[in-house]
Formats: C-alpha cells, structure tokens, sequence
C-alpha cells in the first residue's frame, strides 16, 4: 500500500500547488530513512490523517515565511493581509487537506477505502515528529521558486484484511 502511496503523492502536491496556489513545484528524491533538516528556522507542519484499510498521516514541513508566501497565493492575499499566525496555521491546514484528499479520492477510485481527518498544525524550530507503530516511511523533498519544503508519509496497513 505504501507504493499507492509513493505514486500518488507527488501528482497531489503537483496539482494542489499547481492548480490551487499557481506555484509549480519540482520533487527532489530522497531515501526512506532521510531526516527531515532542522536549520533552527520557525517551521509549521501541517497534517492530516488517513484511517481504514490504509491508516496514515501526511505532514507538510514548510519554514513559515515560505508557509505565508503559499498563504498568499492560496488567498490571493498581500504578505500585509496574511500577517496573523491563525491565518497562515489555517491555510496551511487547507493545503494539506487538499493534498491528502486528492490521494484519498485517488485510493478510492481503487479500491482501498478510508477517511480523513482534520488538518492539525505544529509551530516550533528543532522539533521532530516520531511517529510509532508506522509499517512505512518516506520522506519527500519539494523544491518551488521560493524555496523548499518537505513532506512525510507516514502509513500502516491494516494486515486484517
């Protein structure tokens, strides 16, 4: 399941901030075990969760200032109208949304049934997230004309079906 996964996952982020944000962004591999780079910058992950047959969770690790240029674009905002942390943290929830909903409704198409939860966020600089019980982990590397951003993919296969 976790190659469903893998191959969905770029052409959501692909789409999402091509479509949604008109930011074409450009994926850079990495392996399974790469950490996710902790420069002291304030970051902002973003996730939303998945849960059935497939249970997971997708973080989206953007630098905040590049998490309020995205802000903008998504809002059709200025930098001075996105100037509250609340306005970024709730953007930021709706691209994860939609990132993780194209993957969802990608997934049901197939076969493999599940459900969505809500956005949550995380602020901080020098945190990790380690997750426990996880079959699956991979890490992607997106680069746009602003900067980079990571992505996780977190998944557990539910070995009763």
């Amino acid at each position: 399941m976790m190659k469903d996964l893998e191959a969905l996952f770029t052409p959501a982020v692909t789409e999402v901030f091509t479509m949604m944000l008109n930011y074409p962004v450009v994926e850079v591999k990495m392996g399974a075990n790469d950490a996710i780079p902790k420069n002291g910058e304030l970051q902002l992950a973003s996730a939303v969760g998945f849960v059935g047959e497939f249970t997971g969770v997708v973080y989206l690790h953007v630098g905040v200032e590049l998490a309020r240029k995205f802000t903008c674009r998504l809002l059709h905002m200025t930098e001075q109208e996105a100037d509250s942390d609340e306005i970024v943290n709730d953007a930021m929830g709706e691209i994860a949304n939609m990132v993780i909903g194209y993957i969802k409704s990608r997934l049901c198409e197939s076969g493999i049934t599940c459900a969505i939860t809500i956005p949550s966020i995380v602020r901080g600089s020098h945190f990790t997230i380690e997750p426990v019980g996880i079959d699956a982990r991979r890490v992607f590397l997106l680069t746009c004309d602003d900067g980079q951003f990571w992505a996780e993919a977190l998944a557990k296969e539910d070995k009763s079906k």
